[in-house]
């Protein structure tokens, strides 16, 4: 984009060059400002829509042991500063990785134990998903009677 004939004659002429991505919902941008004697001003200017970031991962995973693995893949358009998991079911629950993140749950002693994943990006802004791990060897009422 090129800006001549601003009322007053100051700056002389402003040129953007740019990109808006309409996916992530972010414009990127150098910029020139010209006066009457030449290049006056020049930099970078950077723009989003503030929003959470979001996770794909799976709803449920089947196991068949007290240990499950799953992977959460993050998107955002600002950078990703946080990931946390936490289990108000009582399992252990650890995140590592770098998107994708991998997440691991111990101790599932319940038939459907839940982990929360959560990631908070440099706004401020925090997304979070629920897995169920599901304990396959538990399905019976006679499995998970005898199991406890």
């Amino acid at each position: 984009m090129v800006i001549r004939n601003t009322p007053g004659g100051f700056p002389k002429e402003t040129r953007i060059n740019g990109k808006l991505d309409l996916t992530l919902q972010t414009f990127k941008a150098t910029y020139e400002i010209d006066d009457n004697s030449g290049l006056f001003a020049e930099g970078t200017a950077a723009a989003h829509v503030h929003k959470k970031p979001a996770i794909k991962a799976p709803a449920e995973v089947n196991v068949i042991t007290k240990t499950g693995e799953a992977t959460a893949k993050v998107t955002s358009n600002t950078k990703i500063k946080k990931v946390e998991v936490s289990s108000p079911d009582g399992a252990t629950v650890e995140v590592s990785g770098n998107n994708p993140y991998t997440i691991k749950a111990g101790k599932l002693s319940k038939a459907t134990t839940r982990v929360i994943f959560r990631a908070t990006n440099a706004d401020g802004l925090t997304g979070s998903k629920t897995i169920r791990f599901i304990r396959t060897d538990l399905k019976s009422g006679a499995a998970a009677l005898t199991d406890r």
